[in-house]
């Protein structure tokens, strides 16, 4: 694969291509890196008001008995583009669809390397299909950004030849500081926000906190009729960026203290949010884990609790002392600048291929 700068890479990018997918990002900074791509979409695309791809039940009762048929077209796409280019690198995102006879004859065919990436806990089967298990073993490269999936070599157990790790990162494009008037300070703006999804775990931290006097927003669609309490508010919808309309970053640009609760389930040391919050200038304030600590330096450029009491104590001390909040949220976003760009991420796996 070349990367002497002479020529640009031709890159194949399979993913998912909804508005509002984070394949997205990836596949920016690869053309901005001076690649020349190709995008095959391997899901059904959502439109712009949707913004993602809509799962029928028929679909999801195929993938919870393992299987995930090519409903796009993918491999097909794959293969014609490999007969028609020279390709160099074909680039999968999670690839649940493909197979490892279609993987294999597109390398054949192109002499490309293959990289699979993937923002999933790929080790855990609800997030895995047969056919990526098969193939796993086709790909030059697998990309994860879950750090127990190296700490245990599960992937290499699972057939992958080399695994790198990769720290989540924001979009440039979008995950921004705002700065916001009267009516969107009253639409968004809150002292203490979260993002997300309904968990019981989550439902019990943020009681907690109502409970001692905290006021807490809650963006999200299934939080109604879950959590009951005067100073929770829950808005019983998402807030996400759209084409022309970036809400999510809205609400983080908003909202002094930004929680960072974790998906137990997917085995999260840090999420696309940790990095995401900082980015839109927002102090972070998330679950105390190896990795959080790692990306961050803790009362400098983000905060992280381990307990309720903990969580308590310090949204309270950060909301009275606005100076040293504004601090930490300038000193994270710095951090994210600085060291988990979508270009910095992508470099370190293109050189990564390159190797091997």
């Amino acid at each position: 694969m070349r990367r002497d700068g002479s020529d640009p890479l031709n890159v194949a990018y399979l993913s998912d291509l909804s508005p509002y997918a984070r394949s997205l990002i990836r596949l920016n900074a690869l053309r901005q890196a001076g690649c020349r791509t190709w995008d095959v979409a391997t899901i059904p695309r959502g439109d712009d008001q949707l913004g993602y791809g809509v799962y029928t039940p028929w679909r999801r009762l195929v993938h919870r008995i393992g299987f995930s048929p090519d409903y796009t077209g993918a491999g097909a796409k794959l293969l014609a583009l490999a007969r028609s280019n020279p390709l160099d690198v074909v680039w999968v995102d999670k690839g649940l669809t493909l197979s490892r006879e279609i993987l294999n004859r597109a390398k054949a065919q192109s002499g490309a390397k293959l990289v699979s990436f993937s923002e999933d806990d790929m080790a855990l089967r609800h997030n895995n299909s047969r056919r990526w298990r098969q193939a796993l073993e086709a790909y030059d490269l697998v990309v994860t950004t879950k750090i127990a999936n190296v700490e245990h070599s599960e992937l290499e157990a699972l057939g992958a030849k080399r695994v790198l790790f990769v720290r989540q990162t924001y979009n440039p494009l979008t995950h921004f500081p705002i700065v916001l008037d009267g009516d969107q300070q009253d639409q968004f703006g809150a002292d203490i926000s979260f993002v997300g999804t309904y968990e019981q775990a989550r439902a019990q931290s943020l009681l907690t906190m109502a409970n001692a006097g905290l006021s807490v927003r809650l963006w999200g669609d299934t939080w109604a009729g879950k959590i009951g309490h005067p100073n929770l508010r829950p808005e019983g919808r998402a807030a996400v960026n759209t084409p022309g309309r970036l809400d999510y970053s809205t609400v983080l640009s908003g909202t002094k203290i930004s929680l960072g609760f974790l998906r137990k389930l997917n085995r999260d040391q840090h999420t696309s949010r940790s990095v995401e919050i900082p980015a839109c200038g927002s102090m972070l304030l998330a679950e105390r884990t190896p990795d959080h600590q790692s990306m961050f330096r803790e009362g400098v450029e983000a905060e992280f609790f381990a307990s309720d009491d903990e969580l308590i104590e310090k949204a309270r001390h950060y909301l009275d002392h606005e100076d040293e909040r504004l601090q930490i949220a300038q000193a994270g976003r710095e951090r994210c600048l600085r060291d988990y760009s979508p270009s910095i991420q992508i470099e370190r796996i293109l050189n990564a291929l390159a190797e091997t």
